[in-house]
């Protein structure tokens, strides 16, 4: 089941859970500061991944969920290690992409700091 929104596209993985917690409206509207899954690579954003399988990993039950989102990424910062410790893009960049390298990130990430830069698509419904 998929359901429409709003109107490159990824896959919201902090925002996957059967529950869904009422997030559906246009915006992520997550307080400064809101941890949203248990261990993040980049600090405390709004994290991405193009890779569905990625994104599956993070649901839960048997009824699952993913957002299908627009994300303004704008200057990327181009990371291969994690920098959990960040609460904005460094070196005045205005967000993070995470590259997959050996011993470090298993799969991409794109991570955005301001919801601002995300617009949430599409609601998938699967089991």
């Amino acid at each position: 089941e998929v359901i429409q929104l709003q109107s490159r596209i990824l896959i919201d993985e902090s925002l996957l859970s059967s529950a869904l917690q009422g997030v559906l409206h246009p915006q992520i509207g997550r307080t400064e500061g809101e941890q949203v899954c248990g261990q993040e690579n980049f600090g405390q954003g709004i994290y991405f991944t193009d890779t569905s399988s990625k994104a599956d990993s993070y649901t839960t039950g048997s009824q699952k969920a993913v957002f299908i989102s627009q994300v303004v990424l704008g200057d990327p910062e181009i990371l291969i290690k994690p920098m959990n410790h960040l609460t904005s893009p460094p070196n005045r960049k205005d967000s993070v992409i995470g590259k997959p390298s050996p011993g470090n990130l298993n799969y991409d990430e794109a991570v955005v700091y301001d919801d601002d830069a995300t617009i949430l698509e599409f609601l998938v419904l699967y089991r």
